[in-house]
């Protein structure tokens, strides 16, 4: 296969074991296609599924496009498929074979049949198979094989024994040419070599290593246990001091030895040989292997390689040293983003002793948080309520118990927890307190419980306590770990910009984004919320661009995660975009189709169905908009107001606005009762006190580039259009410059035979006020020219002799 690729200018990955870590199967497959096609943009590891469980469809669709756009035909091979055994993801493959464009073919190698679901593909003669039969080589083939490995001259019989008893497979052919290097009657070598597959296979790796000189059949036999192989890392396994030179050796007499590309001085056996070797030395000396494993890990912890070390120690058993090395050395895969395969090496070291200590169980179920596997983690929690832990152990498990809350975890439960966890802490001595994998620790259960109460308080959309919860985490001394600042920060960035204190909220989820820059965690779910609060931020100063970037940034992190929340932020923010950008429908359309999977927490439950009645108020739908009220436990008293204003509901309006209670602190809160309040004077017949109440909101609107509650709040608009100033707030011509809100009005002029354009529906809204033309130029910044050359227009679309008729012509089509 990998002659083949390098002949057919292939992107090639050899799968591996480690492969069943999705995050690490993505990264691989973006890297070998990205070395390939430069284009490929390789940032689409990111959309890869948070905990390494599976591909994700996100991930497969994004890559399917990405192999779409490679210009040319394209070939993708991923050897030794047979190394994989998560299931999850081998499906996720399967899903990518069967929708790749027609530019790209995929090749697999794999010694069995893997679960890829490929039964259409064989339906509509989409897929080519190779099996066995199809691989054996024909006596003229293997005619150049055998001699030109063996140096030897083969008669024609010698090649069609060999190719029967071998059934013409490759690697048993090459492995008898070798033999035959020294062998010094052919004759008799090829008259007795009989057996199968399977015992051709054992039979010449035998000879071909009981040919090698004693030094170097030792050698190939020890390293058979490394994944790859350096000359450093070989002799630390060995004891020999001549590993460069021995390696070189064996590439050189193709003695199943290959570079690993991308790597100076590294490489691999074949697969198939390492196996056979293992097999050997495991045969010869069970402890040699142990042994060789426990050398390797040594060598590979010293150096920097703690994944592949902990593997080592896996494999020798030694369950209670890998603890050891992952309770101090964990943090770092939990900071790359690995958690699956941090989780997986905790789950195999807590499996497979008799009795694990409380402090094993407790690192199982930090990694089970950290990558998002909460049913696992509540089933370990519980069987640590079972257990008599010491209270520092006791304040590390309630810790990690009270995080998940960010699963499924009642509100109740997480305060419960978290408000234990700081009762406790001060009653014992720090330095009892678990710390696992390396970022626990007294100062980090504090900061984490101090977090996830404030979390608490805004899933039940507390945004003052939440605000002063994440405040005080961030002043606490293990806040300086940065993955848990990125956090904080990240959630503290969202709760100012939901308040609308849109300047602090950007600051901290700019310094979360700097953090995680610093650190090399730019993809890691910690920046998830920095990014959704970037893209509020956004939102609410009507740079629907912007927004449309950070919530794409957050959409990438978001998708390769599992937290519910995070998902159900993410979507209403989204729903305001598209309301934004494309107009009330396509949001209506879009909230109505989301999936709320998992707990939808007050905070979530009261914006969606608050949003939704706000969206039906904007497109005319009123009495749809009273029944999902009705349906809301607590609304927002900005969609109440909202809903009895449209139905002409004014006193019940009036209630609504004398029981709003009004936080100073929370800007967005504050404008939206003054909006409202203006809107209530306007129904009550005051529009000269409405345009000085609307004025004065803008002043205070101004300050943080509150804009979005002007359009999101019925009549708000149109009022500030009527009573502008003649040369408006900076902030406020963009908000002045912005179509009219209502989709019922834009719905309206899409009916028409030729619509008004955005700039003529601007104008549009002032033609009913008082203002001249002279003040209306002012107002958009343009010449009084170019606005009569504007109105000549709207005029003619609407069949109106001059300005009256136009506002008449309007109100009749349902544009005002």
């Amino acid at each position: 296969m990998e002659e083949w690729g390098r002949q057919n200018d292939a992107a090639r990955l050899s799968v591996r074991p480690v492969h069943d870590d999705a995050v690490r199967l993505a990264r691989d497959l973006v890297v070998a296609v990205h070395e390939a096609h430069p284009a490929v943009d390789p940032g689409i590891v990111q959309l890869s599924v948070t905990g390494g469980s599976r591909l994700g469809s996100v991930f497969v669709d994004a890559f399917l496009a990405e192999l779409a756009d490679v210009r040319g035909p394209f070939v993708l091979a991923l050897d030794d498929l047979h190394a994989m055994t998560n299931t999850e993801s081998l499906s996720d493959l399967g899903d990518l074979v069967v929708g790749l464009p027609d530019n790209v073919r995929m090749v697999i190698a794999s010694r069995w049949d893997q679960p890829l679901h490929v039964g259409r593909l064989r339906l509509e003669d989409r897929l080519v198979e190779l099996r066995l039969s199809d691989l054996a080589f024909e006596s003229d083939e293997a005619v150049g094989l055998l001699e030109g490995v063996s140096g030897r001259s083969m008669s024609p019989g010698h090649v069609e024994t060999l190719v029967s008893r071998t059934e013409g497979w490759a690697a048993g052919l090459q492995l008898a040419a070798l033999s035959l290097q020294k062998q010094a009657d052919v004759d008799a070598f090829v008259a007795g070599f009989t057996g199968d597959d399977r015992l051709v296979a054992d039979y010449l790796t035998d000879e071909v290593v009981r040919s090698l000189d004693p030094s170097m059949r030792e050698f190939v036999l020890r390293t058979s246990v490394l994944e790859w192989l350096s000359p450093d890392l070989c002799e630390a396994v060995t004891g020999q001091d001549d590993a460069r030179a021995t390696l070189l050796s064996l590439r050189d007499r193709g003695l199943f030895l290959t570079r690993v590309e991308g790597v100076a001085e590294r490489f691999r056996y074949h697969h198939l040989f390492a196996d056979l070797l293992r097999f050997q030395l495991r045969g010869e000396a069970a402890d040699a292997e142990v042994e060789c494993r426990r050398r390797a890990a040594r060598w590979l912890l010293a150096n920097g390689e703690h994944r592949a070390g902990v593997e080592q120690l896996l494999a020798a058993g030694d369950y209670v040293e890998a603890f050891e090395v992952v309770a101090v050395q964990g943090h770092r895969l939990f900071e790359r983003g690995e958690t699956a395969t941090l989780a997986s090496a905790l789950a195999a070291i807590h499996n497979n002793i008799t009795t694990p200590s409380a402090q094993m169980s407790i690192s199982l179920l930090a990694s089970q948080v950290a990558s998002d596997q909460f049913s696992a983690a509540a089933e370990t929690y519980r069987m640590l309520a079972r257990q008599d832990l010491s209270p520092g152990e006791q304040i590390a498990a309630d810790t990690l118990g009270a995080i998940l809350g960010l699963g499924d975890l009642p509100v109740v439960e997480m305060r419960r927890l978290a408000t234990g966890v700081l009762r406790l802490l001060p009653t014992v001595q720090p330095e009892s307190v678990f710390d696992f994998f390396g970022a626990g620790g007294a100062e980090s259960c504090e900061v984490m419980a101090g977090t996830a109460l404030a979390l608490a308080d805004l899933f039940d959309a507390d945004l003052a306590s939440s605000s002063a919860g994440f405040t005080s985490a961030l002043e606490l001394p293990g806040a300086k770990y940065p993955m848990w600042r990125i956090n904080i920060l990240g959630m503290s960035a969202f709760t100012h910009a939901a308040a609308g204190r849109l300047t602090e909220a950007e600051g901290c989820a700019l310094a979360a984004v700097d953090t995680a820059r610093e650190v090399g965690a730019m993809d890691h779910v910690a920046v998830a919320m920095a990014q959704l609060a970037l893209g509020a931020v956004a939102l609410e100063r009507l740079n629907h661009g912007l927004a449309g970037v950070h919530l794409d940034a957050a959409a990438r992190i978001v998708a390769h995660c599992h937290r519910p929340i995070y998902h159900h932020l993410l979507q209403l923010l989204k729903t305001r975009h598209i309301a934004a950008v494309r107009g009330i429908q396509p949001a209506l359309t879009h909230l109505r189709d989301m999936t709320f999977g998992g707990p939808q927490r007050l905070l979530v439950t009261r914006a969606r169905l608050s949003l939704e009645a706000q969206l039906l108020v904007r497109s005319g739908a009123v009495r749809e908009a009273h029944a999902v009220l009705g349906a809301a436990v607590n609304p927002t008293p900005a969609a109440s107001f909202d809903v009895l204003v449209a139905d002409g509901d004014v006193p019940g309006a009036r209630r609504v606005l004398e029981a709003w209670q009004v936080d100073a602190d929370e800007p967005r809160s504050a404008l939206a009762w003054s909006l409202r309040e203006a809107v209530l004077m306007q129904c009550d017949g005051h529009a000269g006190l409405a345009g000085t109440a609307i004025a004065d909101a803008a002043v205070d609107a101004e300050v943080e580039g509150l804009l979005a509650p002007f359009l999101e709040t019925p009549r708000a608009q149109n009022i500030l259009r009527t009573m502008a100033p003649s040369r408006p707030l900076r902030r406020m011509k963009h908000l002045l410059d912005s179509a009219p809100s209502d989709d019922g009005r834009l719905l309206a002029n899409a009916a028409l035979i030729e619509p008004l354009t955005p700039r003529e529906l601007t104008i549009l809204a002032y033609l009913p006020s008082r203002l001249s033309n002279d003040e209306i130029a002012d107002a958009l910044f343009v010449s009084v020219n170019t606005l009569r050359t504007h109105l000549r227009s709207i005029y003619r679309k609407l069949g109106a002799s001059g300005r009256d008729a136009a506002v008449a012509s309007a109100a009749m089509v349902g544009l005002t």
